[in-house]
C-alpha cells in the first residue's frame, strides 16, 4: 500500500499493530512521513472547525446555510461546474460528489472553502483549501480538482471506504488554477508560495498515470480496449467516406498556382476591380475574398432598375475582356438579396486564365461564392 494509505488506515485505527508500530517509528525519524502524518491527522479537525457555529456573527451551521448565500456581494462566490466520473471506483465517485463537492463559508475574519472532485468558479476575497494546498483567491479563479487514485480503495475491498481515505485523496490531488481577475496564491506544505495572476494558469500536483483498481478483471479491460478500438477504426472510415462526400459537394481549397499571371494575384485583382468602378457611382466593391484561388469580389448596386443585374454583368465582362483577355474564364452570379437593412443587389465575379481552369477550381468557386452570399442575406425567392 502508498504511504498515505497506510497513514490514512494508522488515523482510523484499522492497521495491524505491528505495521502500525513501524509506521509510528517512521513518523517519528522520517521528517517527510511526519510531515504527511501532521497533515492528514490535521485535516478532519481542520473541516470541522470550518462548519462550526460562529457565536460573533449568529451565523448558522454550515449545513443550514442555503445555496444563494454565495450570491451575495459581501461573501465569496462559488459556482460547481463540471464533476468528473471515477471509472474505477463507481462508489466513491459518489461519495466525493456527495461529500466534498461541497463548500464551506466562515465570515470572519477571512472566508474559508473546501473543495472537493471538480470545477469550481470561485470570487471575492477567500481561503480555498485543497487538501494539504491552501489558495488564497482576490478577484476571479477557476479551480479544478483531480483526486490521486492512488489513495482510493476498490469498490470491492474488505475495508470500507472511510473520511479519512477520501482525504488521503486530496492530500496527493492535482490541482488547477486559472485566474480570470485579480491574483490567487498557492501555498503547499514544503513550497515556496506560487502567485498566479490574471490570464495565467498553474499546474500543481503529481502526474499519474491511469492503472487498474485492485482487483479488476485484466482480461475484462483488454477485451473492452478491443472493442473500443474496433469502434474507433469504423468511425474512422466513416469519417473518411463523410469527408469525401462533402468534397464531392463542396470543393477542396485551392492554392495559388505557383505560375499564375500577376493580374490574378491578390493585390493586382483587387486594384483591377477597384480602379473598373471608379468612373460608376453606382456600384461599389463590398469584399475582395483571396483566401484562396481564385480570388472573388462581391460588387454591390446601389441601381434598382428591372436591368441591374444586365448592368453589372456587363462591367464584370468589360474587367474581363480589358484587364485578362476575353479567353480568360470568368464567372458572374448576380443576386437580389434581403439583407438586415433591406435589399442588396450584388454579384460575384471571378476569373481565371485557361490554363487553371479544371472541374475542381469550379466546384470549389461555386461553394466559396455560395458561403459569401449566405453571409450578406438571404435570396429573393
Amino acid at each position: 500500500m502508498t504511504l498515505h494509505e497506510a497513514l490514512s488506515r494508522l488515523l482510523d485505527g484499522d492497521l495491524d499493530p505491528v505495521a502500525a508500530d513501524a509506521l509510528r517509528t517512521r513518523i517519528a525519524t522520517e521528517p517527510d512521513v511526519a510531515r504527511a502524518w501532521a497533515t492528514m491527522s490535521g485535516l478532519p479537525a481542520r473541516i470541522a472547525g470550518l462548519s462550526a457555529f460562529d457565536s460573533q456573527s449568529g451565523a448558522p451551521p454550515v449545513g443550514a446555510l442555503p445555496g444563494r448565500v454565495l450570491a451575495t456581494s459581501s461573501s465569496p462566490q462559488v459556482s460547481s461546474a463540471r464533476r468528473p466520473a471515477f471509472r474505477y471506483v463507481p462508489a466513491v465517485a459518489v461519495a466525493l460528489a456527495a461529500g466534498f463537492a461541497l463548500f464551506v463559508i466562515v465570515p470572519k475574519p477571512t472566508p474559508q472553502i473546501v473543495l472537493g472532485a471538480g470545477t469550481s468558479e470561485v470570487s471575492g476575497d477567500v481561503d480555498v483549501l485543497v487538501g494539504d494546498a491552501t489558495i488564497h483567491v482576490s478577484g476571479e479563479s477557476s479551480i479544478t480538482v483531480e483526486p490521486s487514485p492512488d489513495h482510493l480503495r476498490d469498490a470491492r475491498s474488505e475495508v470500507q471506504m472511510d473520511k479519512s481515505y477520501l482525504l488521503a485523496a486530496f492530500v496527493g490531488a492535482t490541482l488547477s488554477l486559472t485566474v480570470q481577475a485579480g491574483t490567487a496564491v498557492i501555498q503547499s506544505p514544503g513550497k515556496e508560495p506560487v502567485t498566479v495572476t490574471a490570464g495565467q494558469t498553474h499546474r500543481e500536483g503529481p502526474a499519474r498515470p491511469l492503472t487498474a483498481a485492485p482487483g479488476a478483471d485484466p482480461g475484462a479491460d483488454a477485451a473492452h480496449i478491443a472493442d473500443l478500438e474496433q469502434q474507433l477504426t469504423g468511425l474512422k472510415l466513416q469519417h473518411a467516406m463523410e469527408v469525401a462526400q462533402l468534397n464531392s459537394v463542396n470543393g477542396t481549397p485551392q492554392d495559388f498556382p505557383a505560375d499564375l499571371p500577376a493580374g490574378y494575384k491578390p493585390a493586382e485583382f483587387e486594384k483591377n476591380i477597384r480602379d473598373a468602378i471608379k468612373g460608376n457611382p453606382d456600384v461599389d466593391v463590398l469584399s475582395v475574398n483571396c483566401d484562396e484561388y481564385p480570388c472573388i469580389a462581391i460588387l454591390r448596386s446601389s441601381y434598382a432598375g428591372d436591368d441591374w443585374g444586365q448592368k453589372l454583368t456587363d462591367l464584370g465582362t468589360s474587367i474581363r475582356d480589358k484587364d485578362y483577355g476575353e479567353n480568360a474564364g470568368i464567372h458572374e452570379d448576380t443576386e437580389l438579396l434581403r439583407g438586415p437593412d433591406g435589399d442588396v443587389r450584388v454579384m460575384a465575379f471571378a476569373t481565371e486564365p485557361p490554363v487553371h481552369q479544371d472541374e475542381n477550381v469550379e466546384i470549389r468557386r461555386s461553394s466559396r461564392v455560395k458561403g459569401l452570399l449566405d453571409g450578406i442575406g438571404d435570396a429573393e425567392p
